[in-house]
């Protein structure tokens, strides 16, 4: 309990620090924001007031301000920003300020309403126009937060949010297996080292991921999670995350919550990106060139941006938690005897080899140092959007997008045992009785490395037309198109192909594991290497149609009721196909492949009733919201589903919002779950029960189309506090609770899972020869890595470990969100502080063997995790200094539990924006440290590696200098 009550007084401790300088400045202060360009004149006191501003850019471009000069406070600075330029400010009960053009007078003009329902701007989390989510928090991270914590990817924007739970799809774990043992299919399935937000840990396939409010085509190599690593940097101009349950207003998948990226639209001109990063450790680098042109007229505008990535991998060698004898850290000697030179085994005794003809007794033990940690990975990206208006009433919007990314990674070795015999001429035998000794060695040291490669294209694009018939109406026809390949390659040292080397009675033809790749042949080395080459292609398309409208009904005393109604169509086909291919035995080689195809029909609704607002408001009634939708669909494959939410929004004070809801949500099974192909493969594996440690197991793996949807319950509730008496203050807290049931979850193998009680379900130890052979039969053999030559009946094994996709445990996860900023002037520039917070109470597995907790523990969502920054600019220059936190936790996958200490990182951003004018005119430069300190994580005592992959970076320190420059 002290550690639990420890975590939230380190989080009360970083609120404060925002809260109390809140006391310690007067209203006003001194402002120098220079005549000129309007939009530079906000975007200034924006920055040095801390308040949100929301402008349409079209309407500003070429209007001139005076600016603001003197002791002024922040509603005095607003006013002679704006004088004379035909614009006012009106601050909506939230604290948002929204500049607006003033209406013409005429003798019988009546006031323009504080809120237009006309705006263009849809914001996540409702699908009225114009109108805030009622009864949720929408987080934003603009383009100036993106900039000012040196983002160069969407994965950084992913890792930096508290709420989100890095465990799952990310670039450095798709070559890790998952934590707790219990993954999701997108996590399990991210070879290709995909990008995909996991809200609250509810999985990446329960998160939904939106771009301009579309949802992406399927990714990864079963379409099972959308890739946000496609979007170039360049292109976003704000992310919104809704983190709340949604499949009332979205649909499937959207149990976590949702996650919109916006695109720039609204630019005039080019601008040029260039950065280069690299850690100090190690072989990492990353490159990003980007190009962004954008032409804006009066009736609308076109931006297109090209962006090419490059990143050098990370190799095992150059960090420490990759050098498996743990013993230094209190843990156990967790290295293997794949090593070069190897372990020779006969009659029962281990001798290591040394290069000479003498090994001696015992075995070498090694790290698997040459496998890439983080993969080579080049990418480009082009994304062009473009909107015209058509006389008064029509507006035509379109965008496209079209990605190539080439991931590459060393793995380990696929085979890495052999026997050799007494006529092959490289034989060895300490005992001298020509019995076949046996050498267990690394075959990438000798053969050549075990190399990936996959290629992801993606395209799409879509076409809306948007009328606006009058009285505040907006209806949208929209059709979208979103497409995915992905081919996966993969060369390995066939296993077959090795016991034959090894079993060779010639120089030429024989295998020689006592030596380095000089001790043998070209011939054989040519033979062994990519010898068995695996092949997969999937191809994932969606197309979408819309029809929907929105707008008021009927006035009521507090506002107009308004509702949006809508009907959808989406159209899915997977299709994919693959094969094992022996190259020197063809008869073992194998191919599969399977296609798809769903549609769903939807229809949704939602109504905002507004019970009190500007025209009754009253004390302790300022505002009173009511938000209720819902959406029924209808899957060709598996049936219906129709969920409900309801929200409330309660402003009782100016700047003081009170909020809740309620609601349902879901996720259907993908396709991929449902009619996957069923594999089979044979491992020789740790087993903790064997009076050997080893045992030679056979893994199925696949889809189960027995499968159903999953269901959640989500509450939520929470205040936001702006006060007008502080100006630049911003205070929130949330609640959520999630009751997650039917959670589809593939079973993610390793050594323990042969005596964890959680997979009593999946592990039978009483295989027969006929259930193999069974087995067998209705699958796809994979592959033999038992060592022993033979295929999927003639290998005897005893035990089944039965990963098939399922519907195999109830999720019960509650936590809280905290977040506070401040911005205030502090000598002669400005100060921003801020943290965002999030504490997980619990994290409740319900399985058939029953609950566990993983809260805080090892591989799983951690107590608390906390970014804060400070930050102060003046001038063009901007220096934030962040720190991201998390709890400590505990290994409890041994008895006793072993604690994990708490981590803490510091990332150090510098910028300099130089002059409109001259030669640097439009000019940015900005280098950012991550991990300033060159922390590395604490030790975790896994079987590959020595952290939790789930929760921290293991790149350690990285430094980026970035170049923007605008023509």
């Amino acid at each position: 309990m002290a550690g639990r009550y420890g975590s939230i007084l380190f989080a009360s401790v970083c609120v404060a620090a925002v809260v109390v300088p809140a006391q310690a400045f007067a209203q006003s202060r001194h402002w120098e924001i220079a005549a000129g360009d309007l939009k530079r004149a906000l975007d200034a006191y924006a920055r040095q007031s801390g308040r949100q501003v929301i402008y349409k850019v079209d309407e500003v471009r070429g209007v001139r301000s005076p600016g603001a000069a003197g002791n002024l406070d922040a509603d005095a600075a607003l006013s002679a920003i704006l004088a004379g330029t035909g614009f006012s400010a009106r601050t909506d009960t939230s604290g948002a300020i929204a500049v607006v053009r003033n209406a013409p007078q005429t003798a019988d003009a009546e006031e323009a309403p504080a809120e237009g329902p006309d705006q263009d701007i849809v914001v996540t989390g409702t699908n009225i126009h114009g109108q805030e989510p009622v009864g949720s928090q929408v987080i934003v991270i603009d383009r100036k937060a993106i900039e000012r914590n040196g983002h160069s990817t969407a994965l950084e924007i992913v890792r930096a949010m508290p709420q989100n739970f890095a465990g799952g799809v990310s670039n450095d774990t798709g070559v890790l297996p998952a934590g707790a043992g219990l993954g999701d299919t997108a996590s399990s399935t991210n070879a290709n080292g995909g990008t995909a937000f996991n809200l609250r840990g509810a999985g990446a396939g329960a998160t939904l991921t939106l771009v301009n409010g579309r949802r992406l085509a399927p990714s990864g190599i079963a379409g099972a999670y959308a890739d946000v690593s496609n979007l170039p940097i360049s292109a976003i101009e704000r992310v919104e995350v809704l983190p709340d349950g949604a499949s009332a207003l979205y649909g499937s998948d959207a149990i976590g919550g949702v996650v919109n990226f916006v695109l720039r639209k609204d630019f005039d001109g080019a601008e040029s990106r260039a950065s280069f990063g690299t850690v100090t450790k190690g072989g990492l680098t990353e490159l990003v060139l980007g190009q962004t042109l954008g032409k804006r007229w009066s009736t609308g505008g076109l931006l297109v941006t090209a962006e090419h990535y490059r990143q050098a991998p990370l190799e095992a060698i150059d960090r420490p938690a990759f050098n498996l004898d743990f013993r230094r850290y209190g843990g156990a000697d967790r290295r293997t005897m794949t090593c070069t030179p190897g372990t020779l085994q006969v009659g029962g005794q281990n001798f290591a080899l040394n290069g000479t003809a003498t090994p001696t007794a015992g075995q070498n033990l090694c790290s698997p140092d040459d496998i890439w940690i983080y993969p080579r990975v080049r990418r480009t990206n082009v994304v062009a959007l473009a909107d015209q208006e058509i006389g008064s009433i029509f507006k035509i919007e379109a965008d496209a997008s079209w990605s190539r990314t080439i991931n590459e990674r060393d793995l380990s070795p696929f085979s890495n045992s052999v026997a050799i015999y007494s006529f092959n001429p490289y034989y060895l035998n300490p005992l001298g009785n020509g019995a076949p000794v046996t050498v267990q060695v690394d075959t990438n040291d000798i053969v050549g490395p075990t190399l990936q490669r996959i290629t992801t294209d993606s395209f799409g694009g879509g076409l809306s037309l948007i009328a606006k018939p009058g009285a505040n109406w907006s209806i949208t026809a929209a059709i979208s198109y979103g497409q995915e390949k992905v081919h996966q390659w993969t060369g390995y040292v066939d296993p077959i192909s090795l016991a034959t080397a090894g079993a060779s009675a010639t120089t030429a033809t024989a295998f020689n594991p006592f030596s380095t790749p000089a001790g043998n042949s070209q011939a054989i080395l040519d033979y062994l290497k990519n010898s068995l080459i695996n092949l997969y292609d999937l191809k994932g398309e969606q197309w979408i149609y819309r029809l929907s409208a929105d707008g008021p009904l009927f006035a009521l005393p507090g506002g107009d009721i308004r509702v949006a109604l809508g009907v959808e169509r989406r159209e899915i086909k997977l299709a994919g196909a693959g094969s094992s291919n022996f190259v020197h035995y063809a008869a073992y080689s194998s191919t599969f492949g399977s296609a798809y195809d769903r549609t769903i029909n939807a229809a949704f609704a939602e109504l905002v009733v507004p019970i009190f607002g500007a025209s009754n408001a009253r004390p302790g009634l300022r505002r009173l919201e009511l938000g209720f939708a819902v959406r029924g669909e209808d899957y060709s494959d598996f049936g219906q589903v129709v969920v409900p939410r309801a929200g409330i929004s309660w402003v009782p004070v100016d700047g003081l919002k009170l909020r809740g809801s309620a609601s349902r949500s879901y996720r259907a099974p993908s396709p991929t779950d449902l009619a996957g192909q069923q594999n089979s493969f044979l491992y020789q594996v740790a087993d903790p029960l064997s009076p050997t440690m080893r045992s030679n197991v056979m893994i199925l793996n696949g889809g189960n189309d027995q499968l159903k949807e999953e269901h959640a319950r989500t509450l939520s509730f929470g205040a936001d506090w702006t006060p007008p008496s502080v100006p630049g203050l911003r205070l929130g807290v949330s609640y959520y609770d999630i009751a997650y049931s039917d959670r589809i979850l593939v079973p993610q193998f390793t050594p323990a899972s042969l005596s964890d009680p959680t997979f009593l379900g999946i592990v039978n130890r009483s295989l027969t020869a006929a259930q193999q052979a069974a087995l067998c039969a209705s699958t796809t053999f994979g592959g033999n890595a038992t060592g022993l030559p033979g295929g999927c009946t003639s290998v005897p094994v005893t035990i089944l470990i039965d990963a098939r996709t399922r519907n195999v445990a109830k999720l019960n996860t509650n936590g809280i969100d905290l977040s506070a900023s401040y911005g205030f002037a502090l000598g002669p520039g400005h100060a921003e502080l801020g943290t965002d917070a999030t504490y997980v109470f619990r994290y409740l597995f319900d399985v058939p063997a029953g609950q566990r907790d993983y809260v805080n523990t090892a591989g799983n969502v951690p107590h608390l995790k906390v970014r804060s920054s400070a930050g102060w600019s003046i001038g063009g220059f901007n220096a934030t200094l962040f720190m991201d936190y998390i709890s400590k936790s505990h290994d409890n996958r041994v008895a006793p539990s072993v604690p994990i200490k708490s981590y803490a990182s510091f990332d150090l951003n510098l910028g300099y924006a130089f002059a409109d004018t001259g030669l640097l005119g439009h000019t940015r430069l900005n280098l950012n440290v991550q991990n300033l300190f060159d922390r590395q994580p604490p030790f975790v005592d896994n079987t590959l590696y020595g952290y939790d992959p789930q929760n921290y970076d293991l790149r350690g320190r990285f430094i980026r200098l970035s170049l923007t420059k605008g023509w």
